[in-house]
């Protein structure tokens, strides 16, 4: 259900501040922002997570006045993104706001304990989020949201994917076997082997 921006502006508030919903979480990115569009689409950096709805955070959501997505091969239930844009990201990782201001997104457990930054929320973790919303006027106007705290009651914990394709073999070719003088790179042109190297990554 979308909502006017008179009708949005009528909402007192403490309304507009503080608003929860509970679900599944998808994709969430709350310890650090998601960076992936800024190179590709110029995008801004942004905490985020899709929360898959029931009938009862459906009705929320449209009260609300939030896009609800489709269920998907990806996200198999309904949902919504809430999110929260950094303006920028400072060399220690801190993420500002426009007021340069840092920001972050609070995670807690059942009995209000933060996580650690090292203990990453999964794919099908449960819980609630707590946002704000403002209107924002782009492409036709809408309601946007401002992320600022999740609670994790069922957790999921997010595992990098382990590389299984390489296994260890002690009687074959080992680093250590080598000497100086047969390192392929030579070492008084240290450009043209940093120029190599860099080739790995290149667009």
């Amino acid at each position: 259900m979308s909502k006017s921006q008179a009708e949005f502006n009528a909402l007192p508030e403490n309304v507009r501040l503080a608003r929860v919903l509970s679900g599944t979480f998808y994709y969430p990115s709350v310890h650090a922002p998601n960076t992936s569009g800024v190179k590709l689409f110029g995008s801004s950096p942004v905490f985020t997570v899709k929360v898959g709805l029931d009938a009862t955070n459906k009705k929320i959501a449209e009260e609300i006045g939030l896009t609800i997505k489709p269920a998907s091969e990806a996200i198999p239930e309904e949902h919504v993104e809430v999110k929260r844009k950094v303006d920028r990201i400072g060399e220690d990782g801190t993420s500002y706001n426009k007021q340069n201001k840092a920001i972050s997104v609070e995670v807690v457990d059942s009995m209000q304990n933060k996580f650690p930054k090292t203990l990453l929320v999964g794919n099908g973790s449960k819980g609630s989020v707590k946002f704000a919303t403002y209107w924002y006027d782009n492409n036709g106007g809408g309601v946007g949201t401002s992320l600022y705290k999740m609670q994790v009651t069922s957790l999921v914990e997010f595992e990098h994917a382990k590389d299984d394709d390489f296994v260890t073999d002690d009687t074959g070719f080992s680093i250590s076997d080598v000497v100086a003088d047969d390192v392929p790179f030579d070492m008084d042109t240290p450009k043209e082997a940093q120029a190599v190297g860099a080739s790995l990554f290149d667009d």
